[in-house]
C-alpha cells in the first residue's frame, strides 16, 4: 500500500480501525462507548474520507483495485 498516496494509505487503514470498532460493538454490547469517542471518531472518518475523494479518480480506482484483487 505504499505507493498509493497519503490520503489514500490513511482511508485504507482508518477503514481497517473503523471496520473493528463496529464488530466490537455488534460483539461486545455490553461494553461502554462515550458520545465524545464516538463523535470523534465520526468527524475522523468524514474528513479521511473527504481527504480520499480529492485524490485522482486514477489513483482512487487503482486502491479499489488492489483491495479487490490483492492476494490474500
Amino acid at each position: 500500500m505504499g505507493t498509493f498516496p497519503t490520503a489514500i494509505r490513511e482511508f485504507g487503514e482508518e477503514f481497517v480501525v473503523m471496520q473493528l470498532k463496529r464488530h466490537a460493538a455488534d460483539y461486545a454490547p455490553d461494553d461502554t462507548y462515550y458520545k465524545s469517542a464516538v463523535l470523534r471518531d465520526i468527524i475522523n472518518a468524514e474528513d479521511v474520507i473527504r481527504r480520499f475523494a480529492q485524490e485522482p479518480a486514477k489513483d482512487r480506482r487503482a486502491f479499489a483495485a488492489w483491495v479487490v484483487l490483492r492476494t490474500r
